[in-house]
């Protein structure tokens, strides 16, 4: 069904990464060396939290045998350039660098689909430990870019172990997680479920731009899906999580090069469980993408295959930073093009 992979290879250098993204002490943009020290973290502001700091879960029921839970596991914020385009594409990872102004608050989703089949858990959220001094300088390079160009609100509280077990749920009960992708506000959680069989991209694993390998649990051994041709609209391929052919994990490409997401089918509708596909519904509406992708024009593509599916069947678009994304969950309201 799928392959394992040999464990973790021993990790090299981000060096590289951090000369793509040009994001070095300091930039030249238009002519004008930026300073980024005055860019970190701690000096620019950003709205106050919400004062409900841990946001409750929502669960819906969908059939009696089925339940899908929203966790949200804390806040990040990032550059308005991170977040949309800002010019031509070719200097979208410079306007990133140079840019000091914030977004507001994200927030961090999750997925828990308690199927009979067992428990499916799509991404794994962030982890406290990012409030910790030195939690990214296990890879100085890329820890240098989350330090300096994201920022985390996340307690333990709102971790996804904590939030699954008060919901009732086992943690080593889950029987499968799919990861859409490896950066660290999607694999935060991922201790928290021994017992799982995880699938992550295979494009992505062990060393993608953003990721922190060095934060994967112990003999971290992850699977990839197969992906086979299948009657998906504007997708066309796809692999099944469970025996159920109804929980797909489907090839979404471009945010990073493996990125995937899940698609639950139901009766009457869909849900597409959609990772960093597009920050929000609207983006993927109007086939905008962030400014941190991979590959441009395969971030594209993703955003015109999605709306292909949208407009072949009812569907609930779910992207995990979209605060609207809730409102959609809990109310069914479907993606309108």
């Amino acid at each position: 069904m799928a392959s394992n992979v040999a464990p973790q290879s021993k990790r090299v250098t981000r060096r590289s990464f951090l000369n793509v993204l040009g994001l070095g002490a300091a930039t030249v943009v238009g002519g004008v060396v930026v300073n980024r020290a005055n860019q970190t973290q701690l000096s620019a502001p950003l709205p106050i939290l919400p004062n409900v700091v841990q946001v409750p879960p929502i669960t819906i029921e969908p059939a009696a045998s089925l339940r899908v839970h929203l966790i949200q596991t804390g806040f990040v914020a990032v550059k308005q350039a991170h977040r949309a385009i800002n010019g031509p594409d070719a200097t979208r990872l410079m306007a990133i660098a140079a840019d000091n102004r914030w977004t507001d608050w994200m927030p961090i989703y999750c997925w828990v689909i308690e199927h009979p089949e067992g428990v499916v858990v799509v991404d794994t959220g962030e982890t406290s430990k990012v409030n910790e001094e030195d939690y990214f300088q296990c890879d100085p390079v890329t820890g240098w870019v989350y330090e300096n160009n994201l920022r985390f609100a996340v307690t333990s509280a709102d971790e996804i172990g904590a939030q699954v077990q008060a919901l009732g749920i086992d943690p080593a009960d889950v029987r499968t997680i799919v990861q859409t992708h490896l950066h660290s506000d999607h694999v935060g959680g991922l201790a928290s479920f021994p017992n799982a069989q995880t699938y992550i991209p295979r494009e992505d694993y062990p060393m993608s731009n953003g990721v922190l390998s060095c934060h994967f649990p112990p003999n971290f051994a992850p699977q990839f899906a197969s992906f086979e041709a299948m009657d998906i609209p504007g997708i066309g391929r796809g692999f099944y999580a469970l025996r159920d052919p109804d929980v797909i994990i489907i090839p979404t490409p471009g945010h990073s090069m493996g990125h995937q997401s899940v698609l639950l089918k139901h009766e009457d509708r869909h849900y597409v469980f959609a990772g960093d596909t597009s920050f929000d519904e609207v983006q993927m509406r109007e086939g905008l993408i962030g400014g941190i992708v991979a590959d441009v024009g395969l971030a594209r593509t993703t955003l015109e295959s999605l709306r292909t599916l949208v407009r072949a069947n009812p569907t609930i678009y779910l992207p995990t930073h979209d605060p609207d994304s809730r409102r959609r969950f809990a109310e069914g309201v479907i993606t309108q093009l």
